[in-house]
């Protein structure tokens, strides 16, 4: 007799990552093992597509699917963290309903698909909607009027407005802030990603010996934050290490004319402290 297939439901262990910091908040005084009882609870939880759940309603299967402790936990987390999320969601949905065009603006005559504003961004025309029809595709677009054009100079002003628009999103995030030290110096080490940890240690530690040396994360490379180019000006020496063969030391000399070093490790293994601490003391 053939075995029944189980589909099992793999229900997200929430909050998102962003939300971890609110989370321990929340858990504090809460035992390792309740914690993990509620997990293995949620783990547990088997669906068929005849009866599944849905998961976007929190408020619903907490109660329906849970019992005893694990439910009071969840219910817990849950109350705890959905005014922070239900503002965010609204946030979002009224950024996302003023994207939306339903209809011609009062004195607009034809729908113009690649009329912008200022932010070079474009409205978003619902499907199905007299008068909002449109050309879609790889193809590419005249500016404004969105029909497939094949004009050379065309082409050039939708790179170029592609780009701005990229750019123009450096004034919607964080100005860049001095992780360690001065905000001036002989040098300066810019790091991103998983380089964190080693850099903020070596810095910390010739800060601590009265070097002259700071240290710049990054989190926004693409664009890169307005006033970055600035905070680079104030040092006489800058070094980039990257676990790889270098790839923003080459950005960061293209874009803002400095004689940036690389400190570049591609042996599959992080940086030390010690590797650092050496490389920096050669350039003070």
């Amino acid at each position: 007799m053939p075995q029944t297939k189980r589909f099992i439901v793999r229900t997200p262990l929430f909050p998102l990552y962003s939300k971890v910091r609110l989370l321990v908040q929340i858990l504090d005084g809460v035992s390792k093992d309740a914690v993990w009882g509620m997990i293995k609870a949620l783990f547990d939880q088997t669906g068929t597509p005849q009866s599944n759940v849905d998961w976007s309603r929190p408020d619903e299967w907490i109660d329906q699917r849970l019992q005893g402790p694990n439910r009071e936990l969840a219910k817990k987390i849950w109350a705890d963290m959905v005014w922070d999320q239900k503002i965010m969601l609204q946030n979002e949905v009224k950024i996302l309903k003023e994207r939306f065009k339903k209809e011609l603006a009062e004195n607009e005559e034809t729908f113009q698909p690649y009329l912008r504003d200022e932010n070079l961004v474009r409205a978003w025309a619902v499907p199905g909607f007299a008068d909002l029809e449109h050309r879609v595709g790889g193809l590419e677009k005249q500016n404004i009027t969105g029909n497939v054009s094949y004009d050379p100079d065309n082409h050039q002003l939708m790179v170029k407005i592609r780009q701005e628009k990229v750019d123009l999103i450096a004034n919607d995030i964080p100005e860049q802030k001095i992780d360690n030290g001065a905000e001036n110096g002989k040098v300066l080490v810019l790091g991103w990603g998983s380089t964190y940890g080693a850099i903020k240690s070596a810095v910390a530690e010739l800060v601590a010996e009265g070097e002259s040396v700071s240290h710049i994360h990054l989190r926004y490379v693409r664009p890169f934050p307005k006033n970055l180019g600035e905070l680079i000006k104030n040092f006489e020496k800058v070094l980039v290490p990257e676990l790889n063969n270098g790839q923003l030391v080459k950005i960061i000399r293209d874009q803002f004319l400095v004689d940036a070093k690389g400190f570049n490790k591609i042996k599959g293994i992080p940086f030390t402290k010690a590797e650092l601490v050496d490389e920096i003391k050669k350039m003070l």
